[in-house]
């Protein structure tokens, strides 16, 4: 499913400070991890949602994994359903009572012992006089699949339609839609519905669950079939992910020929409480001719110890001493290929009932592996974008620190740090000096990271520091600074360099920061700075449309793009600031040695570096990182970082320094 830029913006936008809860299965019981969002990724291809997934190694991090999920639903609960309880509760008028809470199943909702049963007694009467407790399908205005209007609120399909029987999951949409928007001339479809929730119409949307589920096809063909009792064992993966243990299947060819299907599971289901196992079972009825003409669908639950009877015996053998609770009903002839998409969509997630009823599964492809030629170094080459490649962008957010500016401000922000023997640095590029004098020149005032080191790589790659612009008209000084990358980057493709940058910009706004950041070479990175769209906007409401925009941008600019980078790719790029940053790869410091000192310094190469002559005879070479600790300039003689002259002006003369590491990079032509 693919969404537009601005639609996955607002989806970012509403989780990117607190995250989101990770949940196996799309099971809201089953907490496994935390989604941190990083950012959004453009490419002129495609505009991906970045999160990281973190999950927890120790007890401590499970338990407080267990209280941000409880924050995250109550957060959820407040913004989404508290603002509307007085209107939920007029609605409802005498039917509230104690013992009330909110839910969201889509929509804002009360859930209460009785609640709708209450409210609406009429509707309930009528599944009270059902044999099964169930309600005719024709006798409910459809809101949404198992959702219903009545009166100016909602009623919904019983809980037991949702994973893990719980209304704190989303209704099995895909059975229900098929369930109730099916062509079925001459068929009555009676359902289940949830005696204790309502809710409120105006609030509803339907949730999309980015699942792969389908159902498989089928034919109008029962022959096939196994007629005997059948017993599919759960994979490995549906075992851990679902719960699920096996499925059987049975043909019953006494009398009046029938079908029986049950789900069996070795994990409790945890939205019915505790000791509690509930089972998906569906019954049917064949005519003269061979063909469904009745089937109906239930949960038989039972306790750990039924549980393990029944897991001990088939489903010929097992009876029926179990809980039940029927939940749909249809009677009438059904077409044999909608009885099937019927069956495998209420064993949703269950692909072992389509394998058995004969589908045609589509597969989801699997990411085919090649072999690389591994070397000492080989498997860390850093992922460096090429010019066909285009330009990568990321926008994010951040809570500001601190009292907003009074007067316009630029900060270098070190968010990258480097390993220097036992002690770790933070630094920002030698280069950036020129956009910082610049800056000073059109009288900003640039503050510099305290303590950082001005690193010198001379690798090929050039990763501007973060810079953040505070204080009136944020935004115009975000635009000379990028201006000023723009020149500086133009200059170098002007001059025979072949480099690849990143850029990251970012600009305050009351209580938030909005940045972005761009990376690959000189000419598409010098494109995109060009281009209207690289310019933030000077509002957050903004931003929806600013995505659409630089998506838009991106495909105008870059049209021979085809492909969209992978998991792999953008996570090579991407850190966890949610900036692009091409990674750099050290050398061993066992593999090289220094020698000299001040202005004569030198490596001494080890053995090992031999075992890398592959990528010494390729495109890589061995790098000195150099720390700038002094250095004048070529024309006025003062030091450089502090004077006023560019390096067009003569450039600067290193005086003194250190080698923080070795790095492997592209040769590029000198700039000193």
């Amino acid at each position: 499913m693919m969404f537009t830029p601005g639609a996955l913006w607002r989806g970012y936008e509403q989780s990117w400070e607190h995250g989101l809860p990770a949940n196996l299965g799309h099971d809201l019981h089953a907490l496994v991890g935390w989604n941190a969002p990083l950012a959004l990724y453009f490419t002129a291809k495609r505009t991906a949602f970045v999160i990281e997934i973190q999950c927890p190694e120790t007890k401590e991090e499970q338990a407080n994994l267990w209280k941000m999920g409880q924050a995250a639903r109550q957060r959820r609960l407040d913004e989404e359903v508290r603002p509307h309880l007085a209107e939920l509760n007029q609605r409802l008028g005498n039917a509230l009572a104690r013992n009330i809470k909110m839910e969201h199943p889509s929509c804002a909702a009360l859930a209460g012992p009785g609640l709708a049963r209450r409210r609406f007694p009429a509707v309930f009467r009528e599944a009270d006089a059902d044999a099964d407790g169930l309600v005719q399908l024709a006798s409910l205005r459809a809101k949404g699949p198992g959702v219903f209007e009545l009166d100016g609120l909602l009623l919904f399909a019983h809980p037991y339609f949702r994973r893990a029987l719980s209304r704190m999951n989303t209704l099995n949409s895909p059975f229900l839609r098929a369930f109730q928007e099916s062509a079925m001339p001459g068929c009555l479809r009676k359902i289940r519905l949830d005696p204790d929730m309502v809710g409120l119409p105006e609030t509803y949307q339907e949730t999309i669950e980015l699942a792969y589920w389908r159902g498989p096809l089928f034919q109008d063909d029962l022959a096939a079939i196994p007629k005997a009792v059948t017993q599919y064992t759960a994979s490995e993966a549906d075992r851990m992910i679902n719960g699920i243990s096996m499925t059987e299947f049975r043909w019953n060819e006494l009398g009046e020929r029938s079908f029986e299907c049950e789900e069996l599971r070795d994990t409790e289901t945890l939205g019915a409480g505790v000791d509690r196992f509930g089972c998906r079972y569906v019954h049917t009825m064949l005519n003269a001719e061979g063909r469904p003409d009745h089937a109906d669908g239930a949960i038989r639950m039972y306790n750990e110890e039924a549980m393990l009877a029944r897991l001990g015996k088939d489903i010929a053998r097992a009876g029926k001493k179990t809980k039940y609770t029927k939940l749909w009903r249809v009677d009438g002839e059904l077409p044999i290929p909608l009885w099937k998409e019927l069956l495998a969509h209420y064993y949703r997630d269950n692909p072992q009932v389509g394998e058995y009823l004969g589908g045609d599964r589509d597969p989801v492809p699997m990411k085919e592996e090649k072999p690389e030629k591994e070397t000492v170094v080989r498997s860390e080459l850093p992922r460096i974008l090429d010019e066909a490649d285009g330009t990568h962008v990321t926008t994010f957010l951040k809570r500001a620190q601190g009292a907003p500016s009074t007067e316009p401000q630029v900060s270098l922000l070190a968010w990258d740090h480097v390993q220097c023997g036992s002690e770790l640095h933070s630094f920002y590029e030698a280069d950036a000096i020129e956009i910082v004098k610049e800056l000073r020149a059109a009288e900003l005032t640039v503050v510099l990271p305290a303590d950082a080191a001005r690193v010198d790589w001379r690798d090929g790659v050039f990763n501007f520091p973060s810079v953040l612009h505070d204080g009136p008209n944020s935004g115009a000084s975000a635009a000379r600074t990028l201006a000023a990358c723009r020149d500086m980057f133009a200059r170098w493709r002007d001059d025979g360099f072949d480099i690849a940058v990143t850029v990251t910009s970012g600009i305050r706004l009351g209580d938030l920061e909005i940045w972005t950041s761009c990376a690959g070479r000189l000419g598409p990175v010098i494109a995109w700075l060009d281009h209207p769209a690289a310019k933030l906007p000077d509002d957050p409401a903004g931003m929806l449309e600013w995505c659409n925009r630089a998506q838009g941008a991106l495909r105008e600019l870059f049209p021979a793009v085809t492909t969209a980078p992978g998991i792999d790719e953008v996570s090579e790029i991407i850190r966890r600031s949610g900036a692009l940053r091409f990674r750099r790869m050290f050398i061993r410091p066992g593999e090289w040695e220094q020698k000299g000192s001040g202005t004569d310094l030198g490596i001494i190469a080890r053995p090992q570096l031999s075992e890398a002559k592959d990528i010494i005879d390729g495109d890589y070479r061995p790098m000195i990182a150099m720390d700038i600790m002094h250095s004048v300039c070529r024309h006025c003689g003062q030091e450089y970082a502090d004077c006023p002259c560019m390096a067009v002006d003569g450039g600067e003369k290193i005086t003194d320094g250190r080698i923080f590491s070795l790095v492997w990079g592209r040769p590029a032509k000198s700039r000193s």
